[in-house]
């Protein structure tokens, strides 16, 4: 099990927040396993550097080297649920 610090635009972490995002897109230069964690650094459209606070969250599956789906070499998409739970009131400084 590996841990994975991932920059994400806030736009991105918001759906993921709203439970409506459920998976990454991301280059596969980590060798994202199931199991592995994640956790999100929130970049503001406003703010270039990261919130100090975010969520965790376990990656559940790997989807990679499977160009005839289109995904290109060298990626992967995985999904993610969510680790540590926290109150969505408390991410209200984003909006």
């Amino acid at each position: 099990m590996k841990i994975h610090e991932l920059k994400i635009k806030e736009d991105y972490m918001e759906e993921i927040w709203h439970h409506r995002k459920t998976f990454e897109l991301r280059k596969n230069d980590r060798d994202f396993q199931p199991g592995d964690i994640v956790h999100f650094s929130v970049i503001s459209k406003y703010h270039r550097e990261p919130y100090p606070d975010s969520d965790v969250y376990i990656i559940t599956y790997v989807l990679k080297d499977v160009p005839e789906y289109g995904l290109a070499d060298g990626y992967c998409i995985f999904g993610i649920r969510q680790l540590v739970q926290r109150e969505y009131a408390s991410k209200s400084h984003l909006y």
